[in-house]
Parts: C-alpha cells; sequence; structure tokens
C-alpha cells in the first residue's frame, strides 16, 4: 500500500507547469536561489522527486525509499529504476545505467533539431567527461549540495525551457537529471570500468 505523507506535509499547487521536469525545474531553481545562511544549514538534506506517474515504489524493478536514501546519503545521488536492458540483455551481460560520454552526448531524437549533447550545451551545463549516467523514470533521490554543481545560470535556462518544453525537450531532460546533479565519476574508476565491461554496446551503455 502506498506509504501515507506526513502530518506536516506541505501540499503546493505548481500553476504554470505541465510537466513533472517543469516542476522539479522550478523547485530545484528556488533551491538553490535561497542561498542564505540558513538555507545553507540544510547543504546535507536529502530531496526526494518521486515522479507520481511511475509504478508503485514496491515494483519488483525500482528501489524502495529507504534504499534510495541510504544511496544517496553516501553518493549524494540515487534513481528509483533498476537498470535494465531493451531489448532483453544478451546472456552473461548485466545492464547499467552507465553512458560513454560520446555517445550519451550523441543521442537524439527524430527530427530534432539537436543532439542531447548540444541541448545541454545551450543550458551552459558542465556535464562530465567520464561516464554518464542516465536516471529513467523521473524519480531520484539527490543530496541538496549536489545542486550547486551547475552554475544559477544553467538552472534559470532549464526552468525557461521547461516552461514551454517540446517532446525533445522532455526527453533530453530526463535523460540529463543525473547528469547535471550527480558527481562525476573519478577518471580511474571510469577507465577501470571500460577494461572490465565485456563490451559497450551501440547504444553507448557498458555491459
Amino acid at each position: 500500500a502506498p506509504v501515507a505523507a506526513p502530518n506536516n506535509t506541505t501540499v503546493r499547487f505548481m500553476v504554470g507547469h505541465s510537466t513533472v521536469d517543469s516542476i522539479y525545474s522550478a523547485l530545484i531553481k528556488e533551491l538553490v536561489s535561497s542561498n542564505t545562511p540558513e538555507h545553507q544549514k540544510h547543504s546535507d538534506d536529502i530531496i526526494y522527486f518521486a515522479n507520481g506517474d511511475n509504478p508503485s515504489p514496491i515494483a519488483p524493478n525500482h528501489y524502495n525509499a529507504p534504499e534510495m536514501v541510504n544511496t544517496a546519503d553516501v553518493n549524494g545521488f540515487a534513481c528509483q529504476r533498476f537498470p535494465y536492458c531493451s531489448p532483453p540483455c544478451v546472456d552473461h551481460t548485466s545492464p547499467t545505467v552507465l553512458h560513454s560520454p560520446t555517445d550519451w552526448a550523441a543521442f537524439s531524437v527524430p527530427n530534432s533539431t539537436k543532439t542531447l549533447g548540444q541541448w545541454n550545451q545551450a543550458l551552459g551545463a558542465d556535464i562530465a567527461t567520464t561516464l554518464v549516467r542516465v536516471c529513467y523514470g523521473r524519480s531520484f533521490v539527490f543530496r541538496r549540495r549536489e545542486l550547486s554543481r551547475q552554475s544559477m545560470e544553467t538552472w534559470t535556462n532549464l526552468e525557461v525551457v521547461m516552461k514551454s518544453a517540446t517532446v525533445e525537450d522532455l526527453l533530453y531532460a530526463e535523460r540529463s537529471w543525473a547528469a547535471l546533479i550527480e558527481k562525476p565519476i573519478h577518471k580511474d574508476v571510469s577507465i577501470a570500468l571500460h577494461e572490465r565491461s565485456k563490451c559497450l554496446m551501440g547504444d553507448g551503455t557498458v555491459d
């Protein structure tokens, strides 16, 4: 059964926002803008963005809330959805959410005017040059201070784009949340993962 919200929960109606990504971008802009000494005391707060369109958080292909919070407490970011293969994984391989930065940046949708990398570049985003994580499903947890990885200008640009987002913008935003927020994978770790992977799939995922 769904877990009830705490008694002190505040319900806000985000007027003018028609998508989950638009709401997320507005809330992040608000969090980053609140840079007073009082708010700085909460830089270690764990923030949980839950997409109401997702299946139950106790679904077998999703991490539960305690698991996500514990992961974010250690790593600064956690995604609700398990890694998965589409189509099904090849025998003796396992899915991952990590993409090579080149393939990640080259992703585009049909009839697109720009690639995922160009879309993020237009935002002014600082994206890792090592393996890049993608969090599908739009439900994730992060430590508040991780938002400082991107400039205020980037978060402002994202909020503006999301207010009148196209299908292209929504697809790119979903594939960018982790890359925008999560700490980059250390170069040595990235190299080790490449060396130990069985193959680098054509869609940019390491198996």
